[in-house]
Order: structure tokens, then C-alpha cells, then sequence
């Protein structure tokens, strides 16, 4: 689902790849065999900045509105971090001639990412993250790490919580499907170090700056805004209701937005239309279930689980969707998003309405 969150996402802001971006490929793409690369980068002109996108938190341009990417990609529920690429190369040393290389240093020097209300380069605090895939490194194996990129001399001050700018260095080696190192560094039992593992070169080494580090947090998960849908923390659950985060990337898919029209024609416990809720729509189930519909009591209820994070209820229909045109207009489009799981499986059961005749 990476790929066509990321795409969706920023279709629905108006950013068209191939005429606005690039994907461009990432070092050693070709040697990386089938293993996992949680990366992709894309490519801006810097000409673009400041006059049709963003990347500050800050950032506002009344006579030319621009879009806000570090906004934009936020939405996405399976990025972790943005980060604006300096450097990036098979080594650390490739990276830092990258860098070197590069203008992106200079670029940040001159501010034009910058708004008036924010702090100036000479002025501005930072620290840099060393990130290591799948492997621990000790605090001096950092340091050395970080020690690689002195030459950037960055004038602020060093602030190691809550800095003006975070870099952040990445170390990628190869992964397996669960996250896993395929040549873990250290044994599993006495967390020794294994030689040939260790003696291994990474996969790729980057470098940039981190974008949306004042208010929306370089890890989606890590600030808990994930944690607080989860189902295990709702009033009303069925054997079917959709976790969080699948529901969340599903809204995305369906570009949902607020003002949406978003219906779910088998609401169950209306899990999907919560997460629609969330992004702002206004929301429509039917169910052909009518206990489902009402809920256990008074306080186990569809309507329970939307009045917990303080969302307008949906509004619900008892119907048959096998008979969909008797309940609703079919001529004319209805609804922006049309947004469902449907009941098949042992778990989901099966429902009819109507006589017994």
C-alpha cells in the first residue's frame, strides 16, 4: 500500500507526478536483489519552493498560495518521516561527497524555505539523529558517524530536545519481510558482535534534514497519534470491525477530505466510517443488520464510539444493498467516497431480509 497512499495522497493536494516530481531511484537499487527498501525518494525542483510548494510548518504565501508537502504527506499513515535529502550515496563517505557536491547546504543558508516569523540560519539550534537499520551501534560508533559531517559547521547552537533542525543520518542495510536485518550485527543469545556480518558495507547511506520536526514529529506512531484509534480502545467492537490503521490508509485511498460524502454500505460497527470522520466528511452507512446498527445498549453503540473522539455520529440506514436502487437514487453520483469491507468470511456470518415466503 506504500506506493498508492503516497500517490493518492498527493493526487489529492494536486501534485502530479511526472509533471511537478520525479521518482528517482535509490543508491545501489540494483544490487539491492529482493530485499525490502522502506525509502523512496522524490524529487522537487527548487524553483518550485516558495512559489507553488512549501516545506516549512510556517509557511504562507497570501498572493500566491502555495502547497504545503510536509502538510500533505503527514496524511500518510505509513510514512514515518520526511526528510529533505542532502546527500546519499553507497557509504558514508560517498554520502558526504554527496553532500559536498551538492547545494543543499547553501540553499538552507540562504532561507528561502524560511518565513519572517521564523529563527535565522546563524541563529538556528540543531543536532543530528544517527539512524541504523536493523543494528545497534554503540554511542562512540555515533559520534564517529556524526563526526563525518563536521564540515557542514552549522552556526546554532547544539539542542538535543527540540531543536529549530533535526538531520538525520541513515545507515540502511538489507531487510527481511518482518524489519529484520538479514545479516544482523550481533548474535541473538550473547550479543556479540559477528565479524563477517559486521564487516559487511551498507546498502546505502543518506543524509538531509527533517521536515515537519516542529509540530507534526518526524515518527507518526512514536507521538501516540496511531495508538489513540486503536480498536482495543473503543466502546463498541464486532468480529469484523477494521483496524485502525488499515482504515486510515483505506480513507486515504478513497482521497476522503472534509466536506467528503463518504458511505459505507456494510457500516457493521462503523470502524471505516469513524476514520472517514476523522479526515472530516460527513458520513452514511447501511447495514442489513439492524442489531448491529442499534448496538448492545445505550453505551456500546456506533454512536458511542464517535461521541469518544468527539465526532458527529453517522448518519445509518437499515438496508439491502442487494436491492441498493429501492433505497437510493443510482442515476446520479451520490457520494465522493464510497469506502466499505464486505461481510465475506465465516467470521462475517450471513444475513437475509424480507418474508420467509
Amino acid at each position: 500500500f506504500h506506493d498508492a497512499e503516497l500517490i493518492s495522497i498527493l493526487a489529492m493536494h494536486g501534485v502530479k507526478i511526472g509533471e511537478d516530481c520525479q521518482f528517482r531511484p535509490l543508491p545501489m537499487d540494483a544490487n539491492a536483489n529482493d530485499h525490502l527498501r522502506p525509502f523512496k525518494i522524490l524529487s522537487f525542483p527548487w524553483s518550485s519552493i516558495g512559489r507553488k510548494f512549501s516545506v516549512n510548518d510556517n509557511y504562507e504565501n497570501k498572493k500566491e498560495p502555495t502547497i504545503n508537502l510536509v502538510h500533505a504527506l503527514a496524511r500518510c499513515t505509513l510514512i514515518r518521516s520526511v526528510v529533505e535529502l542532502w546527500g546519499a550515496g553507497p557509504t558514508v563517505d560517498d554520502c558526504v561527497q554527496s553532500i559536498q557536491d551538492g547545494n543543499s547546504s547553501s540553499r538552507h543558508q540562504e532561507g528561502k524555505h524560511l518565513t519572517e516569523n521564523d529563527v535565522k540560519y546563524e541563529e538556528r539550534s540543531w543536532k543530528i539523529t544517527v539512524h541504523t537499520l536493523g543494528s545497534t551501534h554503540t554511542r562512540e560508533e555515533q559520534h564517529d558517524m556524526r563526526s563525518k559531517f563536521s564540515f557542514l559547521s552549522f552556526p546554532g547552537r547544539v539542542q538535543m530536545k527540540g531543536p529549530d533542525d533535526e538531520y538525520l543520518f541513515i545507515r540502511e542495510v538489507e531487510l527481511d519481510a518482518q524489519g529484520g536485518a538479514v545479516y544482523p550485527r550481533h548474535s541473538g543469545i550473547n550479543k556479540k558482535i559477528i565479524p563477517e556480518n559486521d564487516a559487511r558495507p551498507p546498502l546505502a547511506c543518506y543524509f538531509g534534514r527533517v521536515l515537519g520536526n516542529s509540530s507534526l514529529g518526524r515518527n507518526w506512531r512514536g507521538s501516540n497519534r496511531l495508538e489513540q484509534y486503536s480498536l482495543k480502545k473503543r466502546k463498541y467492537l464486532g468480529p469484523t470491525s477494521m483496524d485502525s490503521e488499515l482504515s486510515l490508509i483505506m480513507t486515504n485511498l478513497a482521497q476522503i477530505k472534509k466536506g467528503s460524502f463518504a458511505f459505507d454500505p456494510f457500516v457493521g460497527t462503523g470502524s471505516i466510517l469513524l476514520t472517514a470522520a476523522l479526515r472530516g466528511a460527513y458520513t452514511i452507512g447501511s447495514d442489513i443488520d439492524l442489531r448491529v446498527l442499534r448496538g448492545r445498549s445505550q453505551d456500546e453503540n456506533i454512536a458511542s464510539n464517535f461521541k469518544q473522539y468527539g465526532l458527529p455520529p453517522p448518519e445509518l440506514v437499515r438496508s439491502d444493498n442487494a436491492i441498493y436502487h429501492r433505497h437510493f437514487r443510482d442515476h446520479l453520483p451520490l457520494f465522493d467516497a464510497i469506502v466499505t469491507d464486505p461481510p465475506y468470511g465465516i467470521r462475517a456470518g450471513a444475513r437475509k431480509s424480507g418474508s420467509r415466503k
